[in-house]
This record gives structure tokens, sequence and C-alpha cells, in this order.
């Protein structure tokens, strides 16, 4: 069973990859380093697969309400039954924090895990957000100079960023969306989310703004790098690059774009746009009847793209009559 047991962990089991230090994106190192960074101290309701994590980051500052790493036996079955309901109920939410004194909340930002209604529970304020954890701490209690300063009213850690779209409407709305945005980079510069969320927002905000999309998206696909996702963050910055004058890192980016994910369209009309600047009539060509394959006939765009492969088709003729 032992030899059994070792064969699994080091070779079979993918949850707990090899190497040493802290596995990246599934501990909440962010949020752990927020509660020292303000001195949060004192009890704290925490997700149960966050307990050892923070026992070994920040005790004796913080004491944790539950330890996750030897599941169920140890605890009293009534303990866990309380605590499974405090994520289904604000009621009892109010009533173990109370019991126990706890004015600090590090929980889970998994949308599968997430405790469902604490983001409209009045007496909570959610003062830090990333991709893995987010901290609440109670209202009318001793982080009240924390919540005025610090609160998270608008932005949250949610991967459709359709969310933001919305706040638009209003220039004062998403002027403090985009303020919180920057803050929350601020307080993890690993928050990816957030970086995209910032990319998006200063597309939208047009080329005003091109230099910090860039930076944005350059933090984002540096904190995920290698992943196929990225590949649309690759082809947005390959189009930024591509705005600023930068044709050849603007090519680099879009050919990486294309080797993470060869569906995609905007990296290719970024490399027709620098081989139609460079005057390479035949890379243009191919890459324009490339994008042509992805649109439909009657598309405006496809009338557009048939004009432009027109113009390259004629430069080549007239290179090769020369």
């Amino acid at each position: 069973m032992l030899t059994a047991s070792i064969v699994d962990q080091a070779f079979l089991t993918s949850r707990n990859p090899a190497g040493f230090g802290v596995r990246p994106h599934y501990f909440p190192e962010g949020a752990a380093a927020f509660l020292e960074r303000y001195h949060l101290d004192g009890r704290v309701f925490n997700t149960y697969e966050f307990g050892g994590y923070l026992i070994w980051r920040r005790w004796p500052a913080n004491l944790v309400f539950i330890d996750g790493r030897y599941d169920r036996i140890l605890f009293d079955e009534t303990l866990m039954a309380a605590y499974d309901e405090a994520h289904r109920s604000p009621g009892a939410l109010d009533r173990i924090t109370a019991a126990y004194n706890v004015e600090i909340l590090v929980l889970d930002a998994d949308p599968a895990r997430r405790m469902v209604h604490i983001g409209r529970h009045p007496g909570w304020a959610r003062v830090y957000w990333d991709p893995v954890a987010e901290v609440y701490v109670r209202r009318g209690g001793r982080f009240t100079n924390l919540i005025a300063a610090h609160e998270y009213r608008l932005t949250r850690p949610e991967t459709s960023l359709a969310y933001l779209v919305a706040y638009r409407r209003d220039p004062d709305t998403w002027a403090r969306a985009l303020a919180e945005l920057q803050r929350a980079v601020a307080d993890n510069p690993e928050n990816e989310l957030a970086w995209q969320g910032l990319a998006q927002e200063y597309g939208a905000a047009g080329p005003s703004a091109l230099e910090q999309r860039l930076e944005a998206l350059t933090r984002a696909t540096t904190i995920l790098a290698g992943m196929r996702a990225t590949g649309r963050l690759h082809g947005e910055r390959a189009d930024a690059l591509l705005q600023l004058g930068r044709v050849e890192e603007a090519k680099v980016a879009a050919q990486t774009a294309l080797r993470l994910d060869g569906d995609l369209l905007r990296p290719r009309y970024v490399l027709a746009a620098v081989a139609e600047r460079r005057g390479a009539w035949t890379e243009a060509r191919d890459q324009l009847r490339s994008i042509l394959t992805y649109l439909q006939p009657d598309d405006p765009e496809a009338q557009r793209i048939r004009e432009r492969l027109e113009v390259a088709e004629r430069n080549m003729r007239g290179e090769s009559n020369r």
C-alpha cells in the first residue's frame, strides 16, 4: 500500500505537481499578503481548503475557523454543519461569526465554491479580491477606515468581464471601476483577472489609453504564460503593438497567438497588415485568403478583405512584371 501511494503521488496524481514551494494559483497567497500588509489580525472565518495554508502563513496573528488538512474526521459534526449552513444562509453566517467573534472572512473566489450570498450581505465589506480568494471585513467594527479607503463595490473575480461594459454608460461609475481595477493590481500584481479587465477597458477608452492597454495585456500574458487561453490576449497585444507602430513586435506577438490558438482571427489581421506595410505581398495575400475562410461570403468585412486581397495580388503582378 505504501509503494502504491508513493507511485500515485509521484507519477499518477495531477492535483499536486512535482516541485518545491507553494502551488501557484491555488492557495490564498495574495489574500494572506493583504492581511499582513494591513495588519488584519484576529479570528478568521475561512474556506475549508485554505485553513492549513493560513495557519502556516499567518498563525498566531490570525486564528482560523477550520483547518482543511485533516478532512472531516477530526471536527465536530455540529461545527461542520454550521460551516456548511453559513455558505447558504446569511443568518447562519451572522450566528457563527458572532459566536466566535470573527471580523474577517477569507473565502474562495471560485464561482463553483463561492459563498453565494456574501456579495449582498449588508454586514460585510469586500476589501480584497483576486482569482483565488476574497477578503471581507465586518462593517461597523475596527476596520472602518480600511473599508472607507479600500472597499471594492464594482469589480469582482468573474472570468467573464462583460459586467464591466455596463459601467461605461456613466463616466463617474466607469472611472470608479477603473480605479478599483488599478487598486486590485496594486494589491496583487499577479491578479490576471484585474489586468485583463484593465486591458478591456483601456481598449474601450481609445487611442489615448493604448500604452496602458499594452502594459495590461503584457502583464496578463506573462502571468498566464503558455496557456492556450492566452492566445486571445497575445492577439490583442499584437493589435496594440501594431497601432503603436511597433511592427516587428506585433508580428512576433501575432505568431505567438496563433501557435497557442490557430483559430484566432485578430492575429491574422495583424500579420496581413504587417506584410502590407513591409510590401511583402505574397505573405499578405496568404494571410488575407486565410481570413476569408473564416468569414461568410455576404459578410461586409469579407468584401473589405477581398478588396485588400485584390490590391495585394495586383502588387504581386507588378513585381513579377518588373
